[in-house]
C-alpha cells in the first residue's frame, strides 16, 4: 500500500487533510450566507473540520488533546458532514421539489445535480454544497486508505485507488450529462467517459497506458477546464484525479 512515503506522512493523512481543508472552506462560505440555518450548518462544519485537522496533526505539533486519528473518527466526521450536506441540499431546492410542473425521472435527476438553473439564486450555497460533497468523498477515501494500511492489504497503491475512484465518479457525472437534452452536454459527457476509461485502463500494469504524473495531471486538468463550465459538479472528479496526481508526486 505504501502507507508512508518519502515525506514521512501516510497517504491516508494527506487525503483526509485535503478533505478537511475543503470542509473548512465550505464552512467558512456558509457562515457568510444570509440564511440562519446555513450559518449554523457552516459553524458546525467548520468545527468538524478543525477537529479532523487537529487529529491528523500532519506537522507533528502536540495539540491533539487526545483526539485519535482512527478510521472510525474519519467515518463519523464524514457521516456528520453528509447529514449537513443533505440539510443544505434541501434549502435552495424546496421550490423545485414542490413544483407542480410535471417532470420526467431524468429531469428530476438532472435537477438534483443542478444541471438546470435551479438554486442559482444562491450561488454561494451551491458552491459550498459542491465543496462539502468533495470533502466528504476525500475523508471517506482517507478512511479506506487508513483501514487498508492498518491491515497491510496488498492492493493497488494509494494514488491508484484515489484515481480510480475519481474516474468512477467522472463516469457518474458523464452519465448525467448524457441524459440531458443539450447536445453540447451530451458531447462533453461522452468525452468525460472516454477520459475516465483511459484513466481506469492506465491502472493495471498489464495494459500499456502510461500511469504517470503527467498523464493523470492532463486528464484532471481537462476535467476542470473542459467539463466544469458545463457541469459544476465536475470539480469533484477533477479534484479527485488531481489528488491522485499529488499522491504520485509524493511517491504513494
Amino acid at each position: 500500500m505504501g502507507e508512508h512515503s518519502i515525506v514521512g506522512v501516510s497517504a491516508s493523512k494527506v487525503v483526509a487533510l485535503i478533505g478537511a481543508l475543503f470542509a473548512f472552506s465550505a464552512g467558512l462560505n456558509l457562515m457568510f450566507t444570509p440564511d440562519i440555518v446555513s450559518i449554523l450548518c457552516g459553524i458546525v462544519i467548520f468545527v468538524l473540520s478543525i477537529i479532523l485537522i487537529i487529529a491528523i496533526n500532519v506537522f507533528g505539533v502536540n495539540i491533539r488533546r487526545n483526539i485519535p486519528y482512527e478510521w472510525w473518527l474519519l467515518l463519523l466526521i464524514a457521516l456528520g458532514l453528509f447529514i449537513f450536506y443533505i440539510i443544505l441540499y434541501y434549502l435552495p431546492f424546496i421550490s423545485v421539489l414542490d413544483s407542480e410542473a410535471e417532470e420526467g425521472i431524468f429531469d428530476r435527476i438532472l435537477n438534483i445535480f443542478s444541471l438546470s438553473e435551479a438554486g442559482s439564486e444562491v450561488p454561494i450555497l451551491f458552491d459550498a454544497r459542491v465543496i462539502l460533497l468533495l470533502s466528504i468523498l476525500l475523508i471517506i477515501l482517507g478512511c479506506v486508505l487508513k483501514v487498508l494500511g492498518e491491515r497491510n492489504t496488498k492492493i493497488y497503491t494509494s494514488s491508484k485507488i484515489v484515481v480510480s475512484f475519481g474516474a468512477c465518479w467522472a463516469i457518474i457525472e458523464a452519465i448525467l450529462l448524457i441524459l440531458s437534452s443539450d447536445i453540447v452536454r451530451i458531447i462533453i459527457g461522452i468525452i468525460a467517459v472516454v477520459l475516465a476509461i483511459l484513466l481506469i485502463l492506465s491502472i493495471p500494469a498489464s495494459i500499456k497506458l502510461p500511469y504517470s504524473w503527467w498523464f493523470i495531471l492532463i486528464i484532471g486538468f481537462i476535467y476542470f477546464v473542459l467539463l466544469a463550465p458545463y457541469f459544476s459538479y465536475t470539480i469533484i472528479s477533477g479534484a479527485l484525479v488531481l489528488v491522485g496526481f499529488v499522491l504520485i508526486l509524493m511517491a504513494y
